[in-house]
This record gives structure tokens, C-alpha cells and sequence, in this order.
């Protein structure tokens, strides 16, 4: 956010930053300042989310983080984890939405993938195997789950995609 305030500030000085030969368009000027309110509404929503989690809740949240994704092949229960954590339901996962910008489910699905998208790059397991390994008796809710990610069948990445760079999703 800095340096789009920064490089906002010596566009709009031009006549000592700016070589008269550059002069910035009107346009330039309004998607730089576009930018910066976006970056900065951004900060302030993040700010906003974790602030209203308590440093206690906050400790408490990432070990049931920690304790959800210890084994990948099998998530506990919503209960066992608010009981382990110490927080009621509501509270853990209402939580992981402010502090992780997801539901309890969503991280775990997430690190899921993304074990099954470096097993995959590897090239040294198959398919069945990591899905297997990851929990699914299906190989085909595997694959959906992997094509709904990162938008590739995992066979695909498996057979020569290695090359690929595959987003979060």
C-alpha cells in the first residue's frame, strides 16, 4: 500500500520527480488511486476481522487448527474439535471464518489439496493411492475435489503437468 501511495505522490509531482518526456494520464492517476483505496479498505477489513478475536480465542483457534489438519485422512468432528479447543461450536466456527477466512471445512478441504497437488507433482504415488491416503474411498470425489481447486483433473497433473503452475484456487 506504501509504494502505490509513494509512486502516487511522485507522479503527481511531476515537476521535479517526472521526466516532462513521461508525463502519467489521467487514467494512470485514477487506477493508482483506485488501488490504493482498495489496498487500504483491504488492510482495514483484515484489521477488523482478527481484532475482534480475542488473544486467548485467537491461541485457541490455531490449535485446533493444528489439530485438524494432523492427519489429513481423517478430520475430527466439529464437537471433538470445540471441546479439544476449549471453544463452544458457534464460537469455533464463527473463528476460523474471522481469523482464517474460512469455514473449519474449508481449511481442511484446502490442505488437502494442497498435500494432493505435491504428492502429485512428485510423480512417485498414484492417483488412487494419495486419494486414498487423503481420506476418499472414491477416486472420483477425489477428482472432483482436485478439478473444483485448481481446475485440472489430477491425472492430468500426474501425466506431464508437472510444468504447470496451479494456483490455490
Amino acid at each position: 500500500m506504501s509504494a502505490t501511495a509513494h509512486m502516487l505522490a511522485l507522479a503527481m509531482d511531476q515537476g521535479t520527480s517526472l521526466p516532462p518526456a513521461q508525463p502519467r494520464s489521467s487514467l494512470w492517476l485514477y487506477g493508482q488511486s483506485v488501488t490504493l483505496v482498495s489496498l487500504f479498505l483491504q488492510a482495514r477489513q483484515d484489521a477488523e476481522c482478527t481484532c475482534r478475536v480475542s488473544h486467548t480465542d485467537r491461541q485457541r483457534l490455531v490449535r485446533a487448527r493444528d489439530r485438524l489438519l494432523e492427519d489429513l485422512g481423517k478430520a475430527p468432528s466439529l464437537s471433538e474439535l470445540a471441546r479439544e479447543s476449549g471453544l463452544s461450536q458457534p464460537k469455533l466456527t464463527r473463528g476460523f471464518r474471522q481469523l482464517f477466512s474460512n469455514s473449519v471445512y474449508g481449511v481442511f478441504q484446502q490442505m488437502r489439496m494442497i498435500q494432493a497437488r505435491s504428492r502429485l507433482m512428485s510423480g512417485e504415488e498414484s492417483v488412487m493411492r494419495i486419494a486414498s491416503d487423503l481420506g476418499y474411498a472414491n477416486a472420483s470425489h477425489f477428482a472432483t475435489a482436485f478439478r473444483k481447486q485448481f481446475g485440472i483433473n489430477p491425472s492430468m497433473l500426474k501425466n506431464g503437468g508437472r510444468g504447470k503452475s496451479l494456483g490455490a484456487g
